[in-house]
């Protein structure tokens, strides 16, 4: 993955580790985006370190979410 990110100026990604080893080489790197709610893929003291803002994907899980899974159960 080194060699996929090291021109990117913006990563998006999901269940892939972003960690120094993976980001070592990514010089223009500005953002690193997940699209989970989790944020344990993300190596934070390395992020802090080279100073890559970083954040995890927003409004996730809201009321559509809630409402689309019961919606099934009144046409049964």
């Amino acid at each position: 993955m080194p060699e996929r990110v090291k021109d990117a100026d913006i990563i998006v990604a999901n269940k892939l580790p972003m960690c120094e080893e993976t980001l070592k080489d990514a010089k223009n790197l500005k953002l690193v985006c997940l699209t989970a709610t989790g944020i344990n893929n993300l190596d934070g003291e390395y992020l802090k370190k080279t100073r890559h803002s970083c954040c995890n994907v927003a409004g996730y899980s809201t009321d559509a979410v809630a409402q689309q899974t019961f919606c099934p159960l009144f046409f049964i």
